[in-house]
């Protein structure tokens, strides 16, 4: 090349280097000097760039040299600022990073720094999983790569950017995460230029039946049918980025579950055999099955003959539960049964579904329908396999030995529940002998030590069942649970500090929101056993539920009271606790308790919220709620007086002045030794909300200057 043509391309290559410097700077792209980015190795080489690693700062980069110096026109040109422009605006963890550019000073090239791929291209990723032929790599992680890849493709689409040249050399690797590279024939959806047909690199497109790979032996069926359907010769039947990532996720996490050995239950391919296509008109519900992909459905069905090694046929034909259920219950022959049993869960990895949750549970009195389209284990299922662990325990160790570890936890309640059960059966004949201690200690040692735990949750459930004969066993299941804790030997209080401990978080327990509260009785058997403490202990745990209510927040707590503000109601205030037990209260506890008065205040508030909230809000209190909360109001109004000039300024955003009836008739004129001039009669009200505010507003200076 001569003199003159070196200088005429040399001032080329720099006019089209100012050029992108201007861009770079107009849209504030970081500038590298490039004499600081230590170049270690070429890592890439093409027709128009090299590739190489470099250190800078103590980080890799992957540094692109455009060859500008070589070859350059207005097309190549175009494409570098196109990918510049690309890489600029998008980020996304799928997508290469783009760090900003530099040029090298003496060969006058373009280079731009990019994220450093530590795995390479993914062709070469998948070449060094190669041994003898066969590809050392879980289809987990090939999952996970293409998930990222169309995470990548998908958030370029939403960009309105589509790549054009997507194949396994422009895929990077990096942790083994899957990172979209090399932006240079990437198109803008409005962008006009034709789709050139004269593109180098790879070939563009190919009629997708003649690029059609056969499927690695041993490829799952459901990744050969994605694949084949994504590949389909009519677009029309190819699935979209969004379904493909769908599909890509739930194929993912069963072949996870496979791969980590995950277990295949007999009894839960029977299940879901049963549920499949399975649906409830009456209810316009499907039931848990219907959720699972088909391809999912196969995946598992294929997985469950190949480990179980059984025809589906005959597997499809049986139901574990019931067989368990009748080998427990056929006394011909125990020990035989027994080993029967055993069996059925090492061999056919028998394991019950989870328990239903219990703001899910279904009212136990009503029939359930055998086997629960919701997926799980109706109650009576569940107290089989409680029954069989109380008659022989090394059935958890069984079931441990499967991998099924969550037993303990699943059924941890029924179990403790059934020993009491046995323990103090509801149809005791005459020569039943009541258990002392020391036996009732033996048993729940014994599962105590297989990993059950004996909750507060248990054993208030358990109050509730003995309910009544507490009277009579009461004392002696008392004084179990708290010699349970005395022995625990990392116990360090003294019997009387354990005794208040436990009937403490026994009332937490109990007066909990939501809770299984049943009736008062149980409650009045707890605070007689308490003794001379019931009323600290019930105070504590009251405080505890109010330290944890969102409603006694500093945040929410200024919002009630400044009623006339703009800020939006984000919802109403419940009750802490119970309206029983709000009833019991004034019931057992004088006028200037600090239960009841704590009481009070909390269904005060309660009512004004509701009020409140129905004055500024579209929606409404359902009237059942609203109407049991006036209910328990009006029982401590009718009973003692409970008002304080310290609620007027909670009164002032009353709405409803039924509210206020009965500190306007009574207790107010009283207070402040006022001659009462009107009354409140038929729910008929006498003074609008502007007078009864000034009238709060006038009791409240007279009351200060007292």
């Amino acid at each position: 090349m001569s003199n003159s043509t070196n200088q005429s391309l040399s001032e080329f290559s720099d006019e089209y280097l100012r050029k992108i410097e201007e861009f770079s700077r107009g849209h504030n792209i970081r500038r590298f000097d490039y004499s600081q980015l230590n170049i270690i190795k070429a890592i890439g080489c093409g027709g128009s760039a090299t590739v190489y690693k470099a250190d800078f700062e103590e980080e890799s980069y992957a540094v692109k040299s455009l060859k500008i110096n070589i070859f350059m026109d207005e097309k190549t040109f175009r494409k570098i600022m196109r990918e510049l422009g690309i890489l600029h605006k998008i980020s996304h963890p799928n997508i290469i990073k783009f760090y900003g550019i530099s040029s090298d000073p003496i060969k006058k090239n373009f280079v731009m720094v990019l994220q450093f791929a530590n795995s390479g291209s993914l062709r070469t990723y998948l070449q060094t999983k190669k041994k003898d032929g066969i590809y050392k790599i879980t289809f987990t992680e090939l999952g996970e790569i293409a998930k990222g890849i169309v995470n990548g493709l998908k958030y370029l689409h939403e960009n309105e950017i589509i790549h054009r040249d997507l194949h396994s050399e422009n895929i990077l690797i990096n942790e083994g995460k899957a990172l979209v590279a090399d932006f240079g024939k990437s198109r803008e959806f409005d962008d006009d230029t034709p789709s050139s047909s004269k593109a180098r690199g790879m070939i563009p497109y190919v009629d997708p039946q003649h690029l059609l790979e056969k499927a690695v032996a041993n490829t799952p069926p459901e990744y050969v049918n994605l694949y084949k359907r994504s590949w389909s010769s009519d677009p029309d039947k190819r699935p979209t980025l969004s379904e493909i990532l769908t599909e890509l996720e739930k194929l993912s996490v069963v072949q996870k579950i496979l791969e980590k050995g995950g277990i295949i239950s007999r009894y839960f391919i029977q299940r879901l055999n049963i549920h499949v296509d399975n649906i409830d008109t009456k209810k316009n519900k499907t039931c848990w099955a219907n959720n699972i992909p088909t391809t999912v459905i196969t995946c598992i069905f294929n997985e469950a003959k190949k480990r179980l090694n059984i025809d589906l046929s005959e597997l499809f034909r049986n139901n574990d539960m019931k067989l368990f259920d009748n080998l427990l219950n056929y006394s011909h022959d125990k020990e035989k049964n027994l080993k029967s049993i055993k069996q059925l869960i090492l061999n056919w990895k028998f394991i019950p579904h989870p328990p239903r949750p219990k703001n899910q549970r279904l009212d136990e009195k009503i029939l359930q329908i055998y086997p629960a389209e919701d997926g799980y284990e109706n109650h009576e299922e569940l107290r089989i396999i409680a029954r069989a662990i109380l008659i022989c325990n090394n059935l958890i160790n069984d079931w441990k030995e499967i991998g099924y570890h969550d037993i303990v936890y699943d059924i941890n309640d029924l179990v403790i529940e059934e020993a009491f059960h046995m323990l103090f059966p509801s149809g005791q004949t005459t020569s039943y002998i009541m258990p002392s201690e020391e036996r009732i200690t033996q048993i729940l040692q014994q599962l105590l030590g297989f990993g059950f735990k004996l909750t507060y949750s248990v054993i208030f459930d358990l109050i509730q069942f003995f309910e009544p004969k507490l009277n009579d066993i009461g004392e002696r299941i008392f004084n179990f649970f708290i010699l349970i804790q005395e022995n625990d030997p990392r116990n360090l209080y003294s019997t009387q500090e354990l005794r208040k401990d436990f009937f403490t978080k026994i009332v937490i327990e109990a007066i909990k929101p939501k809770s299984n509260f049943k009736n008062i009785e149980s409650l009045k058997v707890i605070y007689k056993s308490i003794g001379l403490e019931c009323e600290a202990v019930f105070m504590e745990a009251m405080m505890y539920h109010r330290d944890k209510s969102s409603f006694y927040a500093n945040e929410k707590e200024k919002m009630i009271e400044h009623p006339y503000s703009n800020e939006r109601i984000p919802n109403y205030k419940h009750l802490l606790f119970n309206s029983l037990y709000y009833e019991w209260i004034i019931t057992e506890f004088s006028e200037d308790s600090e239960l009841a008065v704590f009481s009070f205040n909390d269904i005060l508030r309660t009512i004004i919220s509701m009020d409140k909230f129905n004055q500024n809000t579209d929606e409404k209190v359902p009237s059942c709620t609203y109407d049991e909360i006036c209910n328990v109001c009006k029982v401590y109004c009718d009973d003692k007086n409970f008002f304080s000039v310290s609620h007027l300024k909670l009164l002032k955003q009353v709405y409803h002045t039924e509210f206020l009836e009965p500190l306007f008739e009574f207790y107010l004129p009283e207070l402040v030794e006022l001659q009462v001039n009107f009354t409140i009669k038929d729910n008929k009200t006498l003074l609008k909300k502007k007078e009864i505010l000034e009238w709060l507003n006038a009791i409240k200076i007279i009351y200060d200057d007292i």
